[in-house]
């Protein structure tokens, strides 16, 4: 009993091992010929047998489903009467029943086209056929022919997918009317996406008719090439033939893949979903079971490795979301093989969150299929002012299985969202939690982050606590975002957060998040007002910062620094950090400047104000730079600063500049202008212009000069009495206006 149920199961096995391959076969009518192309998964041996006047095409392998039903669709039965596969599925071979003593010859185009010729008779070969196998035709007819197959093919492309819809209809009324001009509508929609995805081939173009001459030349060159015979495949290359090898887009971006989901409603191209499917490669048993029996597999043999089953072991452990583990499997695969590419950016889509810049997956946003999904997957961050199909890629997303789902959803969640798409985040949000299950903390930091791109910081705050408490895989990521959103909130970071980012940039330092945590770490601890701790760090941790680290994160501390520290902390790093380190932010050196200054520090702020700022920071750049010259004593420098200046602010240093050199009417003037009315009063009195100094809002320099009396004022005075009671009066007036304006504040 036992022994014939393991022969039933080991013929089940046979049976599922030696299921057919189906292989396509398309036609194109040309001008003296049929062609016959055939997609094979690659190149076979092959040959032609003549059996009477039928012809016999066999292929060197087995299992192999010919698919003709469209043959006819665009060729006559004039050369061809019909098309016949013989011996079965284990047969490959093909039957080709002709209807006269036409000349049949194949050759190889591409990496795996086999193309079978069926040519009119010539006129002097009475009847008698050749059967050849023959190289491709001379280069200038090749192009002829691929012309001729590409349309052929567009014409397949477009009749496979509209079916019986452009099939005459009898004419209705009422219901049935709309109905069948619905159904046309939708024919024409489908027909021009089809000849668009014919277009982006190249397969189509615009039809431009010929000037007669070249018509009735390339009439002759075609004519003598029919009547020529092919030579055969060992003759030697002449010296003076061209090296060339014709390529097809059909060949790198077609084989192996479905014909109908290739190519984007634009006439971008698609990978197919079999190609991106890691959701079906998974196995029926236990993990490690399937693993195990895999990578045993993979080295059956000493020194040798199978590379298809590398590339099964990369898939299975893709599909299981292993993408380091598969991208090291694929090494061992042939690199050169397209669906290495392909696995080798799902790999790091897995691995890393994105795939290399300009990978294969690349290009793909407006795909119908899961193509649109991985695309958008292997951008670092999504390009702007592109189109995606938001609804195929929410598509891929659901059709993924559970664990790769809350794998890359959050992710895809939070790309969405940093590029402005916030509509498609939200959808991508509600997908993942629509089986009303507990969100998993990488959910929850996308949920954080759609929080605080709507303005709610304190539910997004909770929610990136709750993810950093699970102290799970996103909860670095998670503290990182809390803390760039308090300081970019102005809120205070607690000691105890500084402290756990500098236990996570130690823990994860050889990780790609490593040196964003100790970035995080140092200004966290400077925000938490512990500014030793933080520069002590920053030169302790810069040996292994990347790049221009050291740049940003000086440029944030100054920043803490100028806005917080006290004076004493301030003046004390303030003086000690690097002022020409290049590159540091315009607007932190000026706020640094401004406090120097403040304190009176003046060659200090000098040397934060020496690198020329560009950007909105220059203006207020050129004002400190004035007011230090001013303040170092030389106005005339001052005024070179302010060159190309305007506005009430330039103009109060300007005036003080001028006051400093003498020039107080044109200083009275300028800080009138500037709306300093007790600047402007002060010029006019050091001026003498008592009558410009009657005309200023200051109570206490407006009483001097009215007291101070005009020319000739004192001789309408009589009587000695009353001119030495009016000079003790305007005596008394004068000390009183006197000590109002010294106690009055500078402006």
């Amino acid at each position: 009993m036992m022994r014939g149920l393991s022969m039933l199961l080991c013929i089940a096995l046979l049976a599922t091992a030696s299921r057919a391959q189906q292989v396509t076969v398309r036609s194109g009518e040309h001008d003296g010929f049929s062609r016959l192309v055939i997609g094979l998964p690659e190149r076979v041996p092959w040959s032609l047998e003549r059996l009477g006047n039928d012809r016999i095409l066999r292929l060197d392998r087995a299992g192999l489903e010919f698919e003709t039903d469209t043959v006819f669709d665009l060729i006559p039965r004039t050369r061809l009467v019909s098309l016949d596969q013989i011996g079965g599925n284990a047969g490959s071979a093909l039957r080709l029943t002709l209807d006269c003593g036409c000349p049949v010859e194949g050759f190889w185009y591409g990496a795996s086209f086999l193309v079978v010729d069926i040519r009119d008779p010539a006129p002097d070969q009475n009847g008698e056929d050749e059967t050849a196998q023959s190289g491709p035709p001379p280069l200038t007819d090749l192009w002829k022919d691929l012309a001729t197959a590409r349309r052929s093919l567009a014409g397949a492309l477009a009749a496979k997918r509209l079916g019986n819809h452009l099939q005459a209809r009898p004419a209705t009324q009422g219901p049935r009317r709309t109905a069948a001009a619905k159904a046309i509508a939708g024919s024409r929609a489908r027909l021009l996406r089809e000849l668009g995805r014919a277009a982006a081939f190249g397969l189509v173009s615009p039809r431009r008719r010929p000037p007669q001459p070249g018509a009735a030349a390339d009439h002759a060159a075609e004519k003598a090439r029919r009547e020529s015979k092919p030579s055969p495949p060992d003759t030697p290359v002449r010296p003076d033939a061209l090296s060339l090898t014709a390529r097809s887009g059909l060949d790198d971006s077609m084989v192996g893949t479905s014909f109908s989901d290739t190519v984007a409603p634009d006439g971008r191209l698609c990978l197919s979903a079999t190609a991106l499917a890691p959701g079906t490669w998974g196995g029926t048993g236990p993990f490690a079971a399937e693993i195990g029996a895999l990578r045993l597999r993979l080295s059956a043999e000493r020194d040798r490795t199978d590379p298809d089953v590398a590339l099964t072991l990369a898939r299975r452990y893709l599909h299981y979301g292993f993408g380091a583990e598969a991208a090291n499997t694929l090494a061992l695969a042939d690199p050169d093989r397209r669906e290495a590419a392909i696995l080798g950016a799902l790999a790091a889509v897995m691995d890393t969150g994105h795939a290399p810049p300009g990978s294969i997956l690349a290009g793909q946003l407006t795909c119908e299929g899961p193509a649109a999904l991985w695309s958008a997957l292997s951008y670092a961050s999504l390009p702007e002012n592109v189109a995606i199909d938001d609804d195929a890629v929410l598509r891929g997303l659901s059709a993924l299985p559970r664990h790769l789902r809350d794998h890359l959803g959050p992710l895809l969640s939070r790309r969405f969202l940093a590029s402005g798409r916030k509509p498609t985040a939200d959808r991508i949000r509600r997908l993942l939690a629509r089986d009303g299950q507990e969100e998993p903390p990488a959910e929850r930091l996308a949920g954080a982050e759609l929080d605080l791109a709507e303005g709610r910081p304190a539910r997004a705050d909770a929610k990136l606590e709750e993810v950093v408490d699970s102290n799970g895989e996103t909860a670095p990521e998670a503290l990182l975002r809390r803390i760039e959103a308090r300081l970019a909130d102005g809120r205070g970071i607690p000691p105890e957060m500084a402290q756990l980012a500098g236990a996570f940039a130690q823990e994860h330092r050889d990780n790609p998040v490593g040196p964003d945590l100790a970035r995080a770490y140092v200004v966290a601890t400077a925000a938490a007002g512990d500014f030793d701790t933080a520069f002590s760090e920053l030169d302790r941790l810069v040996p292994d910062l990347p790049g221009d680290s050291e740049r940003k994160v000086t440029t944030r501390l100054l920043a803490l620094l100028a806005g917080n520290a006290d004076d004493l902390t301030f003046l004390r790093h303030g003086a000690a950090r690097r002022t020409d380190a290049p590159g540091l932010v315009g607007t932190v050196n000026n706020n640094v400047a401004k406090r120097l200054l403040d304190l009176g520090f003046t060659n200090l702020a000098a040397a934060y104000l020496a690198p020329d700022t560009e950007g909105p920071g220059r203006r207020n750049q050129q004002i400190l730079r004035a007011r230090a010259s001013l303040q170092s004593g030389r106005p005339r420098q001052a005024e070179v600063d302010l060159l190309g200046l305007s506005g009430p602010d330039a103009n109060r240093w300007r005036a003080r500049a001028r006051s400093m050199t003498g020039q107080h009417r044109a200083a009275q003037a300028l800080y009138a202008g500037a709306e300093a009315s007790g600047r402007a009063a002060r010029e006019a009195f050091l001026a003498g212009d008592w009558e410009g100094a009657r005309k200023i809002n200051d109570p206490a320099l407006r009483a001097i000069a009215e007291i101070l009396p005009e020319p000739g004022a004192t001789a309408t005075q009589t009587g000695l009495l009353g001119r030495s009671r009016g000079s003790a009066e305007r005596a008394r007036l004068i000390r009183t206006a006197i000590i109002e304006v010294l106690r009055s504040p500078v402006e």
